[in-house]
């Protein structure tokens, strides 16, 4: 690898303990937008349901080597690494790059202790595999499972930083509030500079009901105070027929739907991600505030 990141590799998992609230699609169209702003992602699929490797078109039963065999030891990161043109049925977009998962990891665990004796464990497996990439690209995006996988685990440990996403349901925030005990968990046992760096909410209806803005106000209340980081982004993602459609496609927006409502809420979405990062460096850059709902707008419906 030739490219060098400006600063070095901001890692970020993205996560909620709650399935169904299009976590993939954030990590990949926030890639697909990322690269138009030519920054260098990598895509790291956790997850054995294999959602980021199969919105980039990846078919299943086709075997790649991915994530398994980085964490078993087999394998380093830069030979599995899957980069635009490398596969016919890949798409992915210019400056993003993947490592797949596969169904394989379902039986991790068991297959570190065979290799490695009864004392391994995979809490640590990532931490020395994305350390080699520091500098290769500007963002790693792990996409983690909606529960607590050995992969999971292994990227509360290996993360810098976590993005929550959630939908208005009430599930959904509840998810929120696991992830954040599991955050903490992950900074008493190990990784103690993890920090959240915000809260995407996704399906939001274009004419808000009263319980999504119920539920929005009761997000901004548990993450709009204290650390400014923690709080909501601004560039919500509309509800939309078009991102189950695209899904399907294996494609990203970018690819499907560029001038779409929806894609051009992942462009803003981008540029807020990149201002909250960038006031990591310097305070000075502003970051807007989320104007959370008030209880009577709420009950107004």
């Amino acid at each position: 690898m030739t490219y060098q990141s400006e600063f070095p590799t901001r890692v970020v998992a993205f996560g909620n303990q709650k399935g169904g609230v299009t976590k993939t699609s954030t990590v990949v169209n926030l890639a697909a937008a990322l690269s138009e702003r030519d920054k260098r992602v990598l895509i790291w699929d956790l997850d054995v349901n294999c959602g980021s490797t199969r919105l980039c078109g990846l078919p299943q039963g086709l075997n790649v080597f991915g994530t398994y065999e980085v964490m078993v030891g087999d394998e380093s990161p830069e030979d599995v690494i899957i980069r635009p043109g490398d596969l016919d049925t890949v798409n992915l977009p210019k400056n993003v790059h993947l490592i797949a998962a596969s169904t394989k990891l379902e039986g991790i665990e068991a297959e570190l202790v065979a290799k490695h004796g009864p004392f391994a464990t995979s809490h640590n497996a990532l931490k020395d595999p994305i350390a080699s990439l520091n500098g290769h690209y500007d963002y790693i995006f792990l996409d983690t499972s909606p529960s607590m996988t050995p992969p999971t685990k292994a990227a509360y440990m290996a993360t810098q930083y976590f993005v929550l996403t959630a939908v208005p349901e009430r599930l959904a925030i509840e998810g929120l509030v696991n992830a954040i005990q599991y955050i903490k968990h992950a900074r008493q046992s190990g990784n103690p500079t993890l920090r959240l760096m915000g809260v995407v909410m996704n399906q939001v209806p274009g004419r808000p009901t009263r319980l999504s803005r119920t539920l929005l106000e009761e997000v901004d209340r548990h993450f709009g105070v204290g650390d400014e980081f923690m709080r909501r982004f601004e560039s919500n993602i509309s509800a939309s027929t078009i991102v189950p459609s695209v899904q399907q496609q294996g494609v990203t927006l970018f690819d499907a739907a560029p001038d779409h409502k929806v894609t051009q809420q992942y462009r803003e979405l981008a540029a807020e991600f990149e201002a909250r990062f960038a006031r990591l460096v310097d305070p000075q850059i502003e970051i807007k505030a989320v104007q959370p709902a008030t209880v009577m707008e709420a009950a107004n419906g």
